[in-house]
């Protein structure tokens, strides 16, 4: 999936994000999972300050980066708590 916003109604278009798989969006929060090699996700974050169009790759322990999978158990007082 490739994540476009816009600004005039889609008169025209940008792109946030590119290959996507999955999607989840909480009140302050984005996360997109970005298939990598070997069928293992990368974790891509957007902010509610930065209008969910500033992709970042989540900055995760080294043996947790390259996942199949996450559950986002929660966002509350704006910090992130994933489960790997």
């Amino acid at each position: 999936m490739n994540l476009y916003y816009s600004d005039d109604f889609f008169e025209s278009k940008k792109m946030a994000l590119t290959n996507g798989n999955s999607l989840i969006k909480t009140e302050n929060y984005m996360f997109c999972a970005r298939a990598t090699k070997k069928e293992l996700v990368a974790i891509y974050v957007a902010t509610l300050n930065q209008g969910f169009i500033n992709f970042s790759l989540a900055k995760l322990p080294t043996d947790a980066i390259l996942t199949k999978t996450f559950t986002v158990m929660d966002t509350s007082e704006q910090t992130v708590f994933l489960h790997i």
